[in-house]
């Protein structure tokens, strides 16, 4: 940390100082870090105030460079038999490099010392605050919860969201949008602008539903293929569904009805038509774009996103059950088999049902998880297979709990990490605010600095830290989950939502929100699909430069 010597608080540059201002009394100044003579031209002893150096000097006028990497916290200056009577072109503290003129603040106030109060600055470069755009609905009249995304080849968002089925609430008053709108179909969106407007898919005007054969009002997910083409899936308990598009989302022709019978699916995609489906103990991968599917061995202990290593034409990812706490489980042979890494310490998770971990371009794995009232931090190391010791990232929300983490990466070192804050609601009793909150690094690895003087410091990851919609997303009990939760509790929310980033690498959520009210005024049945994307100046998980 940066810390102003005393020296500071007695400088006030650009003024006139009263002579016995400075340290050392009213006739010399202490040499502090280094004292430079003007007459002699040259340094006291010797000893030079580290990282400055005189470009010219006189008793009319003193100029010097603060050097790169060096800060510059105090100034003595000896003006005839005064101390600190002189005129300056800035004010303290200066940052290097940077250079600075003193001169004599008149006849009687020949310049004839300087002293230096400077020190080495060794500390990465500060990352930029994260901010966002005022959110959009993605939809005010469809359901939305268990929001997922995907960045299409052409830049395009696409969003998709749980029709509801088992998320409405059956206290309230049923809500005609729901009936008008449902189509046994999950919901698909479009947005070609930034997520400032979005397209609801249908492949006949009117008709609700994105594909001509598919079916499953719940569990969306999506992946893409090298190729581009875009996949989803969808369950009505019967059967999981696989849908695809390849024309960016546009429109979604081909579907296999039933690709698997199970619950909760994730889709991965690879090569060119090759695409994994996971739904809870079973694991199967297609060659054909979803046409045909081959067994493979489903992981233990594994519960979540499917992700697909992106420098290992076998490597598989997939997150420890949070039962188990943090950690990651690995398939080095295509899903043949699987080893299971947990960071170390972590224990069960118990505010959470869903978790996403982020692989970076490298393979790095990385995960944001709940341990008590804390948000943790960890990366995997595909070359050691370790993980790093925890950090904590900084909250800036007012959260008595917090719930539903979930993680996403994007080139080298960069990741960002999405949960809920539950906010108690002043007076009254298992009542909470809903905030989304986001955390972006920039060097989710840490990172090592060179200093000045050829030593290096090490770093821990640095967050930069949003309320990301900037005001509530719900009102009520603490969001139940599961199905057939409503009967007692709120499940509007569905079980988790979702963070990703687009092709710039700015980070972008979709989430339910449940703040529109019904048509008599009451809470709304169902939530609806909300988006909110970081503004330009925010930090990004693409580099600038990147291919992403």
């Amino acid at each position: 940390k940066r810390t102003f010597g005393a020296a500071t608080a007695l400088l006030v540059i650009g003024l006139l100082v009263p002579a016995a201002a400075g340290p050392g009394g009213s006739k010399s100044c202490s040499v502090l870090d280094g004292r430079y003579d003007v007459g002699t031209q040259s340094w006291v002893e010797g000893i030079e105030a580290p990282g400055i150096a005189i470009v010219s000097a006189s008793d009319r006028s003193v100029a010097f460079q603060v050097e790169d990497g060096y800060l510059l916290s105090g100034l003595c200056v000896r003006s005839g038999k005064t101390i600190n009577t002189y005129q300056s072109d800035t004010t303290l503290p200066v940052e290097g490099p940077s250079t600075i003129t003193l001169t004599r603040s008149g006849p009687g106030y020949p310049l004839v010392s300087v002293s230096f109060d400077t020190e080495m600055i060794c500390e990465p470069a500060a990352q930029a605050p994260l901010t966002f755009e005022p959110p959009v609905f993605i939809d005010a009249h469809r359901d939305g919860g268990e929001p997922v995304s995907i960045v299409a080849e052409d830049g395009s968002l696409i969003a998709g969201a749980h029709l509801g089925t088992t998320l409405i609430n059956p206290k309230t008053i049923p809500d005609p949008d729901w009936v008008t709108n449902y189509g046994n179909q999950t919901l698909v969106w479009r947005s070609t602008d930034e997520g400032k407007t979005w397209q609801h898919i249908e492949f006949l005007p009117g008709s609700n539903m994105h594909s001509v054969s598919s079916t499953g009002f719940s569990d969306p997910d999506f992946a893409m293929d090298a190729g581009g083409n875009l996949y989803g899936t969808e369950i009505d308990l019967a059967n999981v569904a696989v849908f695809s598009s390849h024309d960016n989302g546009q429109t979604w022709p081909d579907a296999n009805v039933v690709a698997d019978s199970g619950d909760r699916p994730w889709l991965a995609g690879r090569e060119d038509g090759v695409v994994y489906l996971r739904i809870t103990g079973n694991l199967q991968k297609s060659v054909d774009g979803g046409a045909t599917w081959t067994q493979l061995t489903d992981p233990p202990n594994a519960y979540g996103k499917l992700m697909a290593d992106p420098t290992d034409p076998e490597g598989l990812f997939i997150p420890v059950n949070p039962s188990q706490g943090a950690g990651v489980v690995v398939s080095r042979d295509d899903g043949n088999t699987w080893t299971t890494y947990r960071v170390p310490g972590s224990k069960r998770i118990d505010n959470t049902t869903i978790t996403g971990v982020g692989v970076d371009s490298e393979g790095w794995v990385y995960e944001g998880y709940i341990q008590g009232t804390e948000l943790k931090f960890s990366s995997w190391n595909p070359s050691t297979t370790e993980w790093s010791a925890p950090v904590t990232i900084p909250r800036t929300g007012s959260g008595s709990r917090l719930s539903w983490v979930w993680t996403v990466a994007g080139d080298a070192g960069r990741a960002a990490v999405g949960w809920y804050e539950l906010v108690p609601v002043t007076g009254q009793t298992n009542v909470f605010d809903i905030r989304p909150h986001i955390a972006v690094t920039e060097n989710a690895r840490g990172s090592t600095i060179g200093c000045p003087d050829g030593s290096s410091r090490s770093f821990e990851p640095s967050f930069s830290v949003s309320d990301a919609v900037g005001r509530a997303i719900y009102r009520g009990p603490q969001p139940c989950t599961g199905t057939g939760c409503n009967i007692t509790g709120d499940r509007r929310l569905g079980d988790f939502f979702t963070i990703n980033f687009d092709q710039e690498g700015k980070v972008f959520l979709t989430t339910g929100d449940t703040t529109i009210l019904g048509p008599a005024g009451q809470p709304n049945t169902q939530s609806h699909p909300l988006f909110s994307i970081a503004t330009d100046s925010s930090p990004r998980l693409v580099a600038p430069g990147s291919t992403p």
